[in-house]
């Protein structure tokens, strides 16, 4: 099962969703990774969070989260 791409949530309050992403930064990581893409995702807008709040297939409890998207599936 190849991973189509991977969603990273994060809270800028949180630190340590700021760690990781100051960690993909200093890799540059999307241009060292053809194969995976990611995109970042704040969860401190309300209507982001209500989404993902209202979402059935998400349970988040904590950021960061890396979710993964495997043929249109979470």
């Amino acid at each position: 099962m190849t991973c189509d791409y991977c969603i990273l949530l994060y809270s800028k309050y949180s630190t340590k969703s700021n760690e990781i992403l100051h960690i993909l930064d200093t890799i540059n990581f999307n241009s060292a990774n053809e194969d995976i893409t990611y995109k970042t995702v704040c969860i401190d807008n309300v209507n982001i969070r209500k989404s993902i709040e209202n979402c059935d297939t998400i349970n988040l409890e904590k950021v960061p989260v890396l979710l993964t998207i495997y043929n249109d599936q979470i």
